[in-house]
């Protein structure tokens, strides 16, 4: 770190805590608590013998503690409104004033900034906010959507912390028109002429999850960041796999499914099984490899399946066969990207055309959760 950083630093930690005593010394007097115990609102005190009795504010756990027998014990937590003028630390501190009753929107700092955000007081969990902001980032566009949106909105690039953990935020398309809405963009790249679309882990930093159009066959799967909205308090249920046959006039195919197969295997634990893995014919049709379900919009079987670092989606034939590819990034001609509902149209795997889906180096693949 740089002397300049350090100096930054030191700014912004002098700011926080000047922020910090000031907040607290207008809600102890708002409490009444005696003026010598208002004195003493900082965090550097030592609880000494002459300061037996003392009252003082502990920045960790945002309480208040009494010297007794030269330690800081016992704790007294101050109530939060979770208003605009009360702002709290979090949900739980809002739970646990007995005077919020309902879940909705409320105050909290969030990165030291106030925030409204949408919190779960049964759960005692935040759900973050509308994502407009870093601070007001959202646990997945489907929180945005659910807690949010009252009206139909356009499809937007928002903030989104799904383990809502300090300084996690980060940017990502989400669609709130498709199949209701409020799907969160984990994939996007475009087809190229290398065959193999060599499906990678990535993160919000190396994968395009901004744009449905991302200009380069980028291949890298938000493998981090679906991770982390699984493990939230918003885990995901649906996977939507989506696209352009062609780029440039941008007709959108789409298809969702469940997150559980039939076969009891979910879509976590068949990307986690393939992705970065080269499989193939011999293991493919593995118990781990293979994933079935009904196509919602349809109402067809669907099977997935991984070959050489990505995945194909297609009719179940018999067994693990696939006869006709509906979205399928492997083909040396350039993928495959057609909806379920066209599967008569689509190829067998003796034919290669556009009329069968076929994108020839102008399609695009997106894999969306919600």
């Amino acid at each position: 770190m740089t002397l300049e950083q350090e100096k930054e630093e030191l700014r912004n930690s002098t700011l926080r805590l000047e922020h910090e005593v000031t907040k607290w010394k207008n809600r102890v007097a708002e409490l009444n608590i005696t003026a010598h115990a208002r004195a003493l609102l900082n965090t550097s005190q030592q609880c000494t013998s002459d300061r037996e009795g003392v009252l003082l504010f502990n920045s960790v756990v945002h309480q208040l503690q009494v010297c007794s027998n030269q330690q800081w014990i016992g704790s007294y937590k101050l109530p939060y409104k979770g208003s605009s003028g009360n702002i709290a630390y979090s949900c739980s501190d809002v739970a646990a004033n007995p005077e919020n009753t309902a879940n909705g929107r409320y105050y909290v700092y969030v990165n030291w900034v106030p925030a409204n955000v949408y919190c779960d007081l049964t759960r005692r969990v935040s759900f973050g906010g509308d994502g407009l902001t870093n601070e007001a980032a959202g646990v997945s566009c489907n929180s945005i959507k659910r807690y949010w949106l009252r009206e139909r909105v356009q499809s937007s690039v928002r903030w989104i912390n799904p383990s809502m953990g300090q300084n996690g935020a980060f940017r990502v398309y989400c669609d709130f028109e498709s199949f209701g809405g409020g799907w969160t963009l984990l994939y996007s790249s475009r087809d190229d002429s290398s065959g193999d679309n060599n499906m990678q882990k990535g993160n919000h930093r190396t994968a395009h999850i901004t744009s449905l159009d991302p200009w380069n066959a980028n291949k890298r799967f938000a493998y981090t960041e679906f991770k982390a909205i699984d493990a939230s308090v918003e885990s995901y249920a649906e996977v939507m796999l989506s696209g352009y046959q062609d780029y440039r006039n941008k007709h959108l195919v789409q298809m969702y499914f469940s997150k559980t197969a039939r076969t009891g295997l979910s879509f976590t634990q068949f990307i986690d099984w393939g992705i970065g893995r080269n499989v193939g014919d011999s293991d493919r049709c593995s118990s781990k490899g293979s994933y079935f379900g009904i196509e919602k919009s349809s109402e067809k079987p669907i099977g997935l399946t991984w070959e050489n670092y990505a995945f194909i989606a297609g009719a179940i034939s018999s067994g693990c066969a696939w006869s006709k590819e509906v979205w399928n990034e492997i083909d040396a001609e350039g993928g495959h990207l057609l909806a379920p509902k066209d599967w008569a149209r689509a190829e067998s795997h003796s034919g290669r055309s556009p009329s069968a889906g076929a994108c020839h180096n102008v399609g695009i693949f997106h894999i969306l959760v919600r």
